[in-house]
C-alpha cells in the first residue's frame, strides 16, 4: 500500500536526519540546528495541525524556546540532548508571565525520549507540562503519522523529501545500506538463530590468502573503510530494539554456505553479491539507485559480513 510506502520513506529520512543532526553537532556544526528547527517548524504543523513560527523570527535567542504558536498557545525546545536537566533547565528558562496558558513541549529529535516521561518536573506557575503528554521524540510522532490518512502521509513524505533531497554521496550510500539491510533483514528463515560462528581473533590479509581472495585484497581493504557506516545503521536499529545484524548476516551466511559447495575464492565472492543482487530486483525502496550503487552497496555489506567472519573460513580453524 502507498501508506506504507510514504511512512518507510518519512521514517528512513527522519532517521538518517537524526543522526546527521547530532554528528554535525559532536563537530560543533551547529548550523543544522537552525535548520532542524525550521525543518520540523513545518512538519509539526503538517502533523498536528498546529501554527508554529520560529521564535527567533519574533525574539532572537529566547530562552528556553524555539518554536511558538500563539493560537493553540504552544512553546517548543527542539533539542539533540536528551536529559532531565535540559528539560528543565528550558522550563525554568520560561517566561512564565509572557506565556502564562501556554504548554510547553519538550522535542528529542536524536534519541528516544521515554525515560523523560516518568521524570519530575518543577514547573512555572501558569505554564502548562505533562511529560507523559509533552515530552515528544520521533518514535511517538511516528506513532501518530501511522494513523493518518495516506493524503497527510503523502503531504508531509513530500515536505521530508523538499527538504532533505540534496544529498552527499557519503549520505546517499549511508541510505542505500540502510535500505539494503532493511530489505535482507525481512526474510522468514531468519528466525533460525541456532547457527554459530567463528569467533577466535584473525588478521584480514591471512584471511585473504587462505581463502585464495589475494585478487581481492585490495577491493577488501577499500571497502572495509566503509564498515563504519554498516556498523551505524546496525546501531540505529538497534537502538529501536530490532536486531537487524544478526538477521542480515545470517542471510549472507546461508548463501555463502550453499554456493561455497561449489565455488571458492573470487569466484564465490562475485557469486554470493550476484545472488544477493539479485533478491533485491524489484524492491521499490532501491529504485532511485542504479544498478552500480547497488553493487557497490552489496559489497560493502559483504565486505563487513567477511571481516565479521561471517562468510569464509576464519585461517584459525584451518590447520
Amino acid at each position: 500500500m502507498n501508506s506504507g510506502k510514504y511512512f518507510d520513506i518519512i521514517k528512513e529520512n527522519l532517521d538518517f536526519f537524526s543522526f546527521r543532526v547530532q554528528g554535525y553537532g559532536s563537530m560543533n556544526l551547529l548550523d543544522i540546528y537552525i535548520h532542524a528547527e525550521y525543518f520540523f517548524m513545518h512538519f509539526l504543523n503538517l502533523i498536528y495541525d498546529w501554527n508554529l513560527v520560529n521564535q527567533n523570527n519574533l525574539t532572537a535567542n529566547a530562552p528556553g524556546i524555539d518554536l511558538r504558536d500563539d493560537v493553540h498557545k504552544i512553546l517548543i525546545q527542539v533539542t539533540s540532548i536528551v536529559s532531565r536537566d535540559k528539560a528543565q533547565h528550558s522550563l525554568d528558562k520560561l517566561d512564565a508571565k509572557a506565556f502564562k496558558g501556554y504548554r510547553f513541549k519538550f522535542l528529542s529529535i536524536y534519541k528516544d525520549a521515554n525515560k523523560l516521561r516518568s521524570k519530575e518536573y518543577v514547573i512555572p506557575e501558569g505554564i502548562n507540562f505533562d511529560p507523559e503528554n509533552d515530552v515528544l521524540d520521533l518514535s511517538k510522532i511516528y506513532n501518530v503519522i501511522l494513523g493518518l490518512d495516506i493524503d497527510r502521509q503523502k503531504g508531509i513524505c513530500d515536505l521530508i523529501l523538499k527538504y532533505m533531497s540534496i544529498e552527499t554521496p557519503a549520505e546517499k550510500r549511508f541510505k542505500g545500506l540502510s535500505r539494503i539491510i532493511q530489505i535482507l533483514s525481512g526474510d522468514n528463515y531468519l528466525n533460525d538463530v541456532t547457527h554459530k560462528y567463528e569467533n577466535r581473533e584473525f588478521e584480514i590479509t591471512e584471511k585473504i590468502q587462505t581463502n585464495k581472495l589475494v585478487d581481492l585484497l585490495p577491493k577488501i581493504h577499500d571497502l572495509s573503510l566503509h564498515q563504519t557506516d554498516v556498523d551505524k545503521v546496525y546501531n540505529i536499529y538497534d537502538a529501536e530494539g530490532v536486531n537487524k545484524s544478526r538477521s542480515v548476516l545470517h542471510a549472507i551466511n546461508k548463501v555463502y554456505l550453499h554456493l561455497k559447495k561449489e565455488l571458492e575464492g573470487e569466484e564465490l565472492f562475485d557469486a554470493i553479491a550476484e545472488k544477493v543482487y539479485q533478491s533485491l530486483q524489484g524492491e521499490i525502496i532501491l529504485s532511485d539507485y542504479n544498478d552500480e550503487d547497488i553493487r557497490f552497496y552489496i559489497d560493502i555489506i559483504l565486505t563487513d559480513a567477511f571481516v565479521r567472519c561471517k562468510i569464509f573460513a576464519n585461517p584459525k580453524t584451518i590447520q
